[in-house]
């Protein structure tokens, strides 16, 4: 439901609003994982933290983008094969990735992911759902600056990956580490 209001408000021009807070990016992580892996018990979901540093974004809005992108590949990786989060920080940009193993996506198939989709089931042409998962996860790292971008082979797996710069500029602020406004005299 709330993917879908989401959907709406960017359909009527107001965006995925966001509240940008110091985060602990492998932190928030972690925890989302902790929190995925009660909904999807039997998948191992692990985590790799790569590098440190400071770190402002919403941190609903991240859970969110994480879940949907996990979500993602719990459903269409290997059963038998795990997902791996990974969290970094590099020089001048912060990633998040999921990767998962299994049949790679149809290149043709790629151009469109991020957009919303009528998915029908395969086994009753008469159940649709509305694919919005990745359109959101789309609007999620628009609105902190971000891309987001997918890569997807046999031999390699699907990895879809957000990348946030590392100073993010929020109504004219630039935060690069936690706000602490000084005082003059």
């Amino acid at each position: 439901m709330a993917d879908l209001l989401d959907f709406t408000l960017t359909q009527v021009g107001r965006g995925i609003a966001v509240l940008p807070k110091p985060v602990d990016l492998h932190e928030l992580v972690a925890d989302c994982l902790d929190e995925l892996s009660l909904a999807f018990p039997g998948h191992e979901l692990t985590h790799l933290r790569y590098g440190q540093g400071g770190f402002t974004a919403d941190s609903d809005r991240l859970y969110q983008l994480i879940g949907n992108l996990v979500a993602n590949a719990v459903a269409y990786g290997a059963a038998d094969r795990g997902v791996t989060v990974s969290s970094r920080f590099e020089d001048r940009a912060v990633i998040i990735a999921v990767h998962n193993l299994g049949a790679p996506m149809p290149p043709e198939l790629l151009q469109d992911l991020f957009e919303p989709t009528i998915c029908d089931s395969h086994d009753n042409a008469e159940l649709s759902s509305v694919g919005l998962g990745l359109f959101i996860v789309r609007e999620i790292a628009r609105a902190h600056y971000g891309e987001v971008a997918v890569t997807s082979s046999l031999t390699s797996g699907t990895t879809f990956t957000a990348t946030f710069p590392r100073a993010l500029n929020y109504l004219g602020f630039t935060l690069t580490q936690p706000h602490r406004p000084s005082i003059t005299s």
